[in-house]
């Protein structure tokens, strides 16, 4: 998916069908054309209450108006009530920036959003120095400490069920 938004991607909702999460996948259609896909995954909370979270979707296709965007948020929110009722509320965080159009009957903007407001792109030819000076200070300083707690990474094809476990622990 485009501006980074692997949340949206297939792998992450089996991952999160794999850690025990209700995962839906949908799409917006206007006729026969594609508008908008999005991947639903079910949270738990306490005394059996549930919300829905759309990690950095729903995903719009093309270039749309902020108008049309609203629209796609508005249609998501009332299907997602009359689908899943059970949910005490649906959390968008979609990859667009914001718009007065935006301003929805029913709709709170969050003070903050889970995931990363934005992405980056790292040109791994680079040396590992100009890499880091890339980053904001806080970043090389988190990654600095990584690396004197001995914090190491592995890159798999595929990931065991034991790494499942490990991970999870």
């Amino acid at each position: 998916p485009p501006v980074g938004a692997f949340m949206q991607a297939w792998a992450w909702g089996a991952f999160q069908k794999d850690l025990g999460r209700r995962v839906g996948r949908y799409s917006v259609m206007d006729g026969d054309n594609l508008v908008a896909v999005f991947t639903l995954v079910e949270l738990k909370l306490a005394f059996g209450f549930a919300y829905g979270y759309v990690p950095r979707g729903p995903e719009v296709r093309g270039n749309i108006d902020a108008k049309k965007i609203a629209e796609v948020f508005q249609i998501v929110g009332v299907w997602v009530r009359k689908q899943f009722p059970h949910l005490i509320f649906v959390r968008l965080e979609p990859p667009v920036s914001f718009s007065p159009e935006f301003r929805l009957p029913r709709f709170h903007f969050p003070s903050h959003y889970v995931q990363p407001r934005h992405n980056i792109v790292v040109d791994l030819t680079k040396s590992e120095e100009d890499i880091l000076a890339s980053f904001h200070s806080s970043t090389r300083s988190n990654t600095r400490r990584a690396e004197m707690r001995e914090v190491r990474v592995t890159v798999k094809d595929t990931a065991t069920p034991a790494d499942y476990q490990i991970f999870t622990e």
